[in-house]
């Protein structure tokens, strides 16, 4: 790996602190062949970019890192990780279900992946989403209408918590960019909130659905605390501290493998401390 340029260090080393939550400058410097003040000359790049945070002998995930707002940017990172999560959610979903998607580019897939059912009631605030499912003959879909936010390509506000708030669905699919074990959900906007909250009311039960890159983040505006879901399903590219203290706390979470890895993850049983092996 000595041949790698500046660029793909960092990459590498970012795929570090998403997978372990942590890197030892020295260790990562005897794996890449380059010596130990290249590494923290990496590093001192990625906490300017706001990605990590240093810490003695090396440098950590930052909390605090922001993943951007803009739909078209959120739409091209991470869609391994994306789709792995939507189709380990879209195994929860039955037919004849009546379920509410949330804003957001993991929502929108999932969508994409429930052609062929049959008699399902989908209600989302996302365009995206309800375009997507438009013309699926096994598929009836309710937007919440509302005020339109055109950065994240869906509505929010009072009007569409209203929508929101008068169906009950069956299963509520939860969507963030920030998501903690101590803050629980949060979002950037008081107007998605209320949205948020109406889905979260009116379901029978709640997934959360969120990659493990927005974990340790919060926001100004908080949602729900994780205890209120019934499971998590997020990517298995979550650090080892992080699937620790989550566990800990006795959630139910769903690690999705991305394509390629057998089966589509694995569920952590709080109560067992035991990894099962997701379905199929």
């Amino acid at each position: 790996m000595s041949t790698l340029i500046p660029e793909q260090r960092r990459r590498v080393l970012e795929e570090i602190l998403h997978s372990e939550g942590v890197v030892i400058t020295r260790d990562v410097a005897v794996k890449l062949g380059v010596s130990a003040i290249t590494v923290r000359r990496d590093l001192a790049e990625l906490e300017r970019a706001g990605v990590a945070s240093a810490v003695s002998g090396g440098a950590r995930l930052a909390s605090g890192r922001r993943p951007p707002e803009a739909r078209g940017e959120r739409a091209i990172l991470e869609t391994e990780e994306k789709w792995a999560i939507a189709a380990a959610a879209a195994d929860l979903i039955e037919d004849g279900m009546a379920i509410y998607l949330d804003a957001g580019t993991t929502c929108e897939a999932i969508a994409r992946n429930l052609r062929g059912r049959s008699r399902l009631t989908v209600v989302t605030s996302d365009f995206s989403t309800a375009v997507a499912l438009m013309g699926d003959p096994g598929v009836r879909t309710i937007h919440t209408g509302g005020e339109i936010d055109p950065a994240s390509g869906s509505s929010a506000g009072l009007f569409a918590a209203s929508t929101a708030r008068r169906i009950n669905t069956d299963l509520c699919f939860l969507s963030t960019g920030a998501w903690d074990l101590r803050r629980g959900v949060s979002t950037t906007s008081a107007d998605k909130v209320a949205v948020k909250i109406a889905a979260v009311e009116s379901a029978a039960r709640c997934v959360l659905v969120a990659g493990s890159s927005k974990y340790g983040v919060s926001e100004r505006y908080h949602v729900a605390p994780l205890a209120m879901l019934e499971q998590v399903i997020t990517d298995d590219r979550l650090g080892t501290a992080a699937r620790s203290e989550l566990e800990a706390a006795k959630l139910e979470i769903t690690f999705a493998r991305p394509a390629g890895a057998k089966g589509h993850g694995v569920r952590a049983r709080a109560d067992s401390g035991v990894d099962e092996a997701g379905s199929e």
